[in-house]
């Protein structure tokens, strides 16, 4: 049995290598006729008694072609036309997860946009968190040499913004780690050993 990660969906069908174990030969038009009625009772079960009638994709139309679809494959399938029944059914598959993604539409687009807006949120507070940063950094580089140890020293820094501890030294050591991308090591070995 295989389940999906958060383990939404489960898979309960037989691999072809099991069923041969097991001996047990499916009867594939009793299998093939199964699949068509639960496709047909969930289309029917999206039609509306009111649907839109301006051309949108809504829960209706889907079903409506899928009821389409699943009737191709079953006039197919009777006539021996096994190609186009695996087209149709195909098809009907199509239909059916077009449906699931049309009914949770509206959950669907907000998720995604609580994606983008998160993104948005966090590149601007990422954008003013680096610069207070490299800010922070150079008011470190400027008072290093006190009596006060690194660290000590740049948790006064951040104590100043009610930043803890291990916060402000992280904050810092980014500030750093900018300053040194930016300006090069040789600009930043300068910047530091000029007089003050």
């Amino acid at each position: 049995m295989q389940r999906s990660p958060k383990g939404l969906i489960v898979n309960r069908s037989v691999t072809p290598d099991e069923m041969a174990k097991l001996d047990i030969s499916p009867d594939v038009r009793q299998e093939s006729k199964k699949l068509f009625a639960y496709f047909r009772s969930v289309a029917e079960s999206y039609i509306e008694t009111n649907p839109v009638t301006d051309g949108t994709l809504d829960c209706t139309a889907a079903a409506k072609e899928m009821l389409h679809s699943v009737a191709a494959a079953e006039r197919n399938a009777a006539i021996g036309d096994l190609l186009r029944a695996v087209y149709y059914t195909q098809l009907s598959s199509i239909y059916y997860y077009q449906l699931g993604i049309i009914d949770n539409e509206t959950a669907i687009v907000a998720w995604l946009d609580s994606i983008k807006g998160a993104r948005r949120g966090g590149i601007l507070r990422s954008a003013d968190n680096r610069i207070r940063n490299r800010k922070w950094a150079r008011e470190y580089l400027n008072r290093r040499g006190g009596r006060l140890s690194d660290t000590a020293l740049m948790e006064a820094i951040g104590a100043k913004e009610k930043l803890g501890r291990s916060g402000s030294i992280n904050a810092i050591k980014s500030g750093l780690r900018d300053l040194k991308r930016w300006r090069g090591l040789r600009d930043l070995k300068r910047w530091h050993a000029r007089p003050r």
